[in-house]
């Protein structure tokens, strides 16, 4: 099913969409990695070893980052980003200060073309609202590094200006 499943989304990425995928990974402990762009932010989508939800994921790099244009707390701030982002898009500082981590996931059976372009837009807009709220570039952000997972408080959020 797996197989199924990656090809539906390799279809979907090649057909008239948004996303595109750029690059197919190995990791021993998922039976796939797409590494998917959108808009800039690259999306890296991991269906863990006999795992049930597909887990969609980009980083922003904040070594680049010019200065936080929020409140200074960047933890803080990134709370209430995510508080406002749909679903289960969540936000997350690495433990070292270095890295967010935005994530979000489809359960495999809700897996469809719409269901997976608007996850992957979920995390675009959500990556694009973190570099806005941290200063970073996209040049710095696009880093391609695979994060490991960090679980965070999800919330509703309308568009961020």
């Amino acid at each position: 099913m797996a197989t199924d499943d990656k090809q539906r989304i390799l279809d979907w990425c090649s057909a008239d969409s948004d996303v595109r995928c750029v690059a197919e990974d190995t990791d021993p402990g998922a039976e796939f990695t797409l590494g998917l762009e959108s808009g800039g932010a690259e999306v890296t989508a991991t269906l863990p070893t006999g795992g049930d939800r597909l887990v969609l994921r980009s980083v922003v790099d904040l070594a680049q980052a010019t200065h936080p244009a929020g409140s200074g707390d960047l933890a803080a701030d990134l709370v209430e980003l995510e508080e406002r982002r749909p679903g289960p898009v969540t936000a997350s500082l690495d433990p070292a200060g270095e890295q967010v981590v935005i994530s979000t996931w489809i359960v495999l059976d809700g897996l469809t073309k719409h269901s997976l372009l608007t996850a992957v837009s979920d995390v675009h807009r959500t990556w694009s609202a973190v570099l806005r709220l941290t200063g970073a570039t996209t040049e710095a952000s696009a880093t391609g590094v695979r994060a490991t997972e960090v679980v965070g408080v999800a919330g509703e959020e309308a568009d961020t200006p």
